[in-house]
Formats: C-alpha cells, structure tokens, sequence
C-alpha cells in the first residue's frame, strides 16, 4: 500500500518538472521497476549474512525516512535539469539524461521496497510452500490496489502530495513498529522511529514555485532571469490534476495545469477564447445551445453563455477554485444561468449524453499532454460530430508553433476525414505580430458549406458589450493607422487563412491519428522546441500558391 502512495504521489511533481507527456511517465514507472528489480537482487545476497527478520524490519524504517527525504531531493531536480536542457534536441542523448535524474532521485527508496518482497518470503516460512507464496501475493496485490486508489482518490485531493507521502511513511513505521514489537529488545526503538520521522517531516516538501520556473517549457524558453517578477496566487492538488494560478508583472494571470499553462488574462491567451467562442456565433446561423469540453479560465464559456444555452464538461473539480482569479476577462461565467456544469470526462459525458449541440468546442489544450491526447483522434471527432445537430460547427484549437509538418498533416488528414467542410483562421493578423506568424490556428468544422457574409450580419446582432470586447481584443490598438477605417466584422475575416478546397490533396496519404495510434501524442513531445515555428504555415501557404511565391 505505501509503495503505491509513493509512486503515484511522486507523479506530480515529477510531471511538473519533466512535462504531462507519456515519456515521463514512462521514465517514472520505469524507474520504480528498475529500483524494485535492483533490490530485489542486493536482499538475495544479504539474506545469507542478516537475519531476515531483522532485515526486514530495518527496510521498513528505511523506506519510510527515504521516502519522505525524497520529496525534499525534488527541489535540487530543476537546477539539474535547467542543465540537462542544453541537450534537448538530440532526443537519444536528453531521455536518458532524464532517466538518470529521475532514477538518483527515487533509487534509494524503491530499492528498499524491491528488497521488502524476497526478505518477507524467507521470514514467512511455511511447510506448504504454494500457499505460502500465493498468501503473500494476494495480501501484496490487494494493499497495491487499495494504495493506488485512496491515493488518486483520497490523499491527494484532501491533504496533498507532501501529506501523503507522510502517510505512506506512517504505513512503513507502522509495519515496522508491529515487526519491533515482537522483541523485546527492538520494542524500544518505536518512539525513537516515530520521532524521527516528525523530524524529517518537517523540512521535506518540494517547492512548486521553484519547478514550475525551471521546469519543462519554462526552462527551455526562458534564459537568465524573467522579464517580469512573478508570484503564485493559487496552488493545489486535484483528483486528476495539480492546479496553479501564476501572477507576472502584477499584471498578467494565467492558468496552470501540471506546470503548462492553460490559458490566462494576457492578450493572446484571450484573444484565442474569445474567438473560439465568438466564431461559431457568427458562422452559425441561428444556433441555440452549445457544449465545451473543459472550463479552463471560463472565458470561453463565459463569452458564449450571453448568447446560448452552454453545457460546460469539466474533469477537474478544483478549477472552480481558480474561476474568480480571471473573472476580468470570463465574465462572471459561473453566475450566468445559461451555464450548465457537468463533472465527467468529455469523452464519456458524449458516449453517454443522447442531447445534441450546435457548436462543440474542446477548450485548448496541448495535444502533447497525456490527459488531452485523446481529443485528437479520428474517433473523438467522430464522437463529436454525432451530437452535432444539422449545420452544427465543430471548434478545434491548434498550436502550429509545437507541431512539426508531418504532425499537422496527420491532424489535418484526421480532421478533414470527418468533416466535409473547414475553416482555419490565424490567431492574429500578420501586421499584428513581430515574429512567427500565426502561432496557433482555429479549425471550424461542419458537414454544411459555410456562409461568410454571416460574419458582417452576426457581428451585428451580437449585443453591444459582446461587440465591444471582441473589439477590444481582436481589433487590437496595435494595428496599423491604415487599418483604422476598416469595419470591425472585415477584421475578423480577414483573420480566415485557408478553406478546405484551398488544401484540397495537401495531406494526402499520410497516417491518421487515431485511438490506438495517439500519433501527436508522441512524436510532438519530443520535438516541441525543434519544429520551425513558421515551418506549418510557410508549407501551407507553399502549397496554394507554389514555392516561388513569397
């Protein structure tokens, strides 16, 4: 049971570190099974000198101390990996690196706890050797399952990672005392075990300021010191996520899911949801309800909920907590009688739901992520598109600055393979941006030919306080005077890049992502930082108008 506390509480921190992608926790399941095998071996050989009792005894005491110790080594982890970045684009050379660092941390506990296994079968000893084992693994199987479950479930979200890993270290001194117990000479040492670990207990926690600075994004995009001081305003730990409310230059706030934000109150961020939550309304022509899959800051939802019926599907509890941080820009989203709140999964909430949606809009997240990678499969489009009602649009967002050209061709063939129809607007416009242009696009899907000049008319019906923030994001003071004269609805169309006929055999023959080939998954994990940040557009636009056009 304390094996398994430890294990998954050490995912966390880990992932905040090293990244939410399926290689770290590769990487941390890999090391415990490395640690385990390893003690495994070192007690065989001990057992012919120490007496396994007292062996075991004294294996308790020690993952308990080491265990708790561990959560402190955390802390030196992102000075060490701060290094470690210079070798992130040879792949080959930066996964071991990471594995090494990963495993000097853990190595000592889950070696201990390797060695726990082979010392209790030589101190359990029975004539009946068949039912000796087969007891032992079925009490070690049910503490596993009941460990990994209170753990996800209970520890966790109610007291955290530092407590419970301090509750698995109770587990341990617990074990220990009862094996102490039995002699008379060792009963002695429980309170002196106890006060040891209310000692150690005291100073072993991570910082979380500290990993997320110099942590997986951050530290690769960021050198020296930060342009701008930064605090945390909000830290927890949720049932599926670690959730985090940074504040920069007094100014900015943003939202943090294990470490990578999420989306915040910086013009880009905000930019992004209103226009996931405003171009459906003026492609649409007259829709009524709609369903968005994750709340994020609420600024999407809050935005679409003045107009429609708005069904809101969100995994994480704690994100209600961090609502109020971005009510500036979400407009008081959680007190708009048009939002309906579900707690569910989204794909499951669509398996189950029978109710249909004009508009369905998965708020952004980053395809690399392993909780977010499945809404990027053949199959969750699919899914999506049956609860779309007739001349239903279907909002995806997509960040070209990490995807790499095969990636987007494989998104793209995988979207356009169930959506007849498409739209791609940049995020901005290029007279707007210094740098890569766009960095991220909007794909809206449908079964049903698009009708532009709805834009103009919609933009118009939308009220006036609608009109007036999409404006003051959208329309954007830093545009050029000679763009000054331009109608507000023109601008917004201008932000169209291409249509599917534009990209008509562009992604021809190469894989789809689906359910059981998460392709995005990987392959963008591992290049993040590598891709040519212009490199997807310049292709696209390459594509259309030939390669000796500008």
């Amino acid at each position: 049971m304390a094996a398994l506390i430890y294990e998954i509480s050490w995912i966390r921190p880990i992932q905040m570190l090293l990244g939410s992608t399926v290689y770290t926790v590769s990487i941390i399941f890999a090391c415990f099974m490395l640690g385990l095998g390893l003690g495994s071996i070192i007690s065989t050989k001990l057992l012919k000198k120490i007496d396994s009792y007292k062996l075991l005894m004294f294996i308790q005491f020690c993952i308990a101390i080491t265990a708790m110790l561990s959560l402190m080594t955390f802390n030196f982890m992102p000075l060490i990996y701060k290094q470690l970045t210079i070798f992130y684009y040879n792949f080959e050379i930066f996964m071991p690196l990471l594995f090494l660092l990963v495993f000097v941390i853990i190595s000592i506990p889950t070696i201990l706890m390797g060695m726990t296994w082979p010392v209790f079968v030589d101190s359990y000893k029975k004539k009946d050797v068949k039912t000796n084992i087969g007891e032992l693994y079925s009490f070690n199987n049910f503490g596993a399952v009941i460990g990994a479950s209170i753990t996800s479930l209970l520890l966790i979200p109610f007291i955290g990672v530092n407590n419970a890993v301090l509750f698995g270290g109770v587990l341990n001194l617990l074990a220990f005392s009862m094996l102490a117990a039995f002699n008379k000479k060792t009963i002695i040492l429980i309170p002196f075990a106890f006060l040891i670990l209310v000692g150690v207990s005291t100073f072993s926690n991570y910082d979380v300021y500290n990993i997320y600075e110099n942590g997986f994004y951050r530290a690769l995009l960021f050198e020296g010191e930060p342009l701008f001081s930064q605090k945390i305003l909000f830290h927890d730990e949720g049932l599926y996520a670690t959730i985090d409310v940074v504040e920069e230059g007094g100014e900015v706030r943003s939202l943090l899911i294990n470490g990578k934000g999420q989306g915040g109150t910086s013009v880009t961020d905000m930019r992004v949801n209103y226009l996931l939550a405003y171009l459906p309304l003026l492609l649409h022509d007259n829709p009524s309800n709609a369903l968005i899959i994750g709340l994020g800051t609420g600024t999407t939802a809050g935005h679409l909920a003045i107009s429609l019926d708005t069904s809101v599907v969100e995994i994480e509890p704690l994100i209600l907590d961090t609502i109020e941080f971005f009510s500036d820009v979400n407009r008081d989203v959680l007190n708009n009688n048009n939002i309906e709140l579900v707690f569910d999964d989204g794909r499951n909430y669509l398996l189950k739901s029978k109710e249909n949606f004009d508009i369905i809009i998965p708020e952004p997240s980053d395809p690399w992520q392993d909780f977010s990678s499945s809404l990027f499969s053949k199959e969750f489009f699919e899914l999506s598109k049956r609860h779309l009602n007739e001349n239903g649009l279907f909002v995806q967002w997509i960040p070209v600055y990490e995807l790499s050209i095969s990636d987007f061709k494989s998104f793209y063939a995988t979207f356009n393979s169930v959506f007849q129809n498409i739209l791609i607007f940049a995020n901005v416009r290029k007279e707007e941006r210094q740098g890569p242009y766009p960095t991220e696009l909007i794909l809206v899907g449908s079964d049903s030919e698009f009708v532009l000049e709805n834009i103009a008319k919609n933009f118009y019906l939308l009220d006036s306080e609608s009109r007036e923030m999409l404006s003051s994001v959208i329309l954007h003071s830093s545009l050029p005077k000679f763009f000054e004269s331009e109608d507000a609805a023109d601008r917004i169309e201008f932000l169209l890049m291409f249509a599917d006929e534009d990209l008509h055999g562009y992604s021809d023959n190469v894989q789809l992502i689906t359910d059981d080939k998460p392709l995005l998954e990987f392959s963008v994990a591992k290049n993040i930082f590598r891709v040519d940040r212009e490199g997807v557009v310049n292709d696209l636009i390459s594509f259309i108008v030939g390669d000796d056009s500008e």
